[in-house]
């Protein structure tokens, strides 16, 4: 749980300085991941952290302007 915890607390203080958005977010959030393959509960957070982010920014891509 302590993993987790501090994997997601990397990861939005990454997000935070650097104002990402958007893509940027889920390369974060894919790389984060590929990163901790070998903690499973860590890399079941962020991957499914990016499959909820993913389905956010297709939805606004497919929303008509």
């Amino acid at each position: 749980m302590m993993g987790s915890m501090q994997a997601l607390s990397s990861v939005i203080r990454k997000v935070s300085a650097n104002n990402y958005a958007g893509s940027k977010v889920l390369n974060l959030l894919q790389s984060q991941a590929k990163a901790m393959a070998g903690d499973s509960a860590v890399w079941s957070l962020l991957e499914k952290m990016t499959h909820s982010a993913s389905n956010a920014y297709l939805s606004i891509l497919e929303s008509p302007a």
